[in-house]
């Protein structure tokens, strides 16, 4: 399990490394809605789960930076 906390850096690093990743879980980190911005570099994600974070759904254009994505599980939490 990667937990980047609240440092998004580390996912802009990662998603430059792993340019075919598919599934990206990052429950539960307390995220808010800047997290969007760091997710664009990975290009092949199909499916991310965002559950249990801090997302108010301003994604920000999030399906137009990850071509690849199908199903964003969990995009607004309550």
């Amino acid at each position: 399990m990667l937990n980047f906390e609240k440092h998004h850096a580390g996912l802009k690093v990662l998603s430059s490394r792993l340019k075919k990743l598919e599934n990206l879980y990052l429950i539960g980190n307390q995220y808010n809605d800047s997290i969007f911005s760091s997710l664009s570099g990975f290009s092949s994600l199909k499916y991310l789960n965002l559950s249990a974070n801090q997302l108010t759904g301003s994604s920000t254009g999030i399906n137009s930076k990850l071509h690849s994505l199908k199903k964003i599980e969990d995009f607004i939490s309550t």
